[in-house]
């Protein structure tokens, strides 16, 4: 078993003002810091030069959990 680490909620653990990802996202500068590691939730998302994510980290998970553990079987 290994760890996956979720980007959004690791952000929001440890980067809670937004000042890391800011650096190197700068395409969410703008963006509130409530809304600044799920900017696609935010009513200005529209107004960015920036995309919704490409995968549900939810679902890509378990998908990835499955597949280790039927490699080990």
């Amino acid at each position: 078993y290994f760890r996956i680490f979720n980007p959004i909620s690791q952000g929001e653990k440890f980067d809670s003002d937004g000042q890391f990802v800011r650096h190197w996202v700068p395409e969410i500068k703008s963006v509130p810091n409530k809304f600044v590691h799920k900017p696609w939730t935010w009513e200005g998302f529209s107004l960015l030069e920036y995309h919704k994510p490409m995968v549900d980290h939810k679902v890509e998970r378990e998908i990835t959990l499955r597949l280790f553990k039927s490699a080990k079987e």
